[in-house]
């Protein structure tokens, strides 16, 4: 009796390590596939946090500006090199309908990240973008997460070079927190053999 009990619980488990094993190949092969193939790895953002608000949301992209956790276009972005430049940059879909894409920045006073045409991303910072564990920018991880202008709930990307300025939105009296942003790849935008 006690011996089935073990054998039932024990087969969900079996199942969901099966299953994880699986998925991790399939993602590795079909990396594999698009690096034979010349192709970029595609992949999305999410956020990294202590505050349970902010922990694990979607990154996403409305009118040339990142939202965390909002329904709005999901980013779906890979590294490549800016034009005529050795420089890695970012770049993004920024709508499906019609099919746009646009180069990631961090806009020089505002310190929020962005996207838009090659010559905006220019007249800002656009790299050197990095994977280390978490996006990194110029090797570092200064990401902010800052409550915006629509309200409470409402929060967007900035990068926070210096760890003072998230500190001065602080006292301006708006919500600031320090995050970090992951990478989840996006094997279906992959084509297969």
């Amino acid at each position: 009796m006690v011996l089935g009990l073990l054998i039932l619980t024990a087969i969900p488990t079996t199942i969901g390590v099966a299953q994880g094993i699986t998925q991790d190949r399939r993602q590795r092969d079909a990396e594999a596939a698009a690096k034979a193939a010349g192709l970029p790895t595609y992949f999305s953002l999410y956020t990294s946090s202590d505050i349970k608000e902010l922990d694990c949301k979607d990154i996403t992209i409305r009118d040339g500006k990142f939202y965390i956790g909002c329904k709005n276009h999901p980013f779906a972005g890979y590294l490549r090199n800016m034009i005529e430049t050795e420089i890695q940059a970012m770049v993004t879909t920024t709508s499906n309908d019609p099919p746009a894409m646009g180069w990631v920045y961090v806009h020089a006073e505002t310190h929020e990240v962005r996207v838009g045409n090659k010559a905006e991303a220019s007249a800002n910072r656009f790299g050197v973008w990095e994977y280390e564990n978490g996006l990194v920018m110029d090797g570092k991880s200064a990401f902010w997460a800052v409550e915006g202008d629509g309200g409470e709930g409402e929060w967007r990307l900035y990068y926070f070079e210096d760890g003072a300025e998230g500190e001065e939105v602080r006292r301006k009296g708006k919500k600031a927190v320090e995050i970090s942003v992951k990478k989840t790849n996006i094997t279906e935008l992959i084509p297969s053999k």
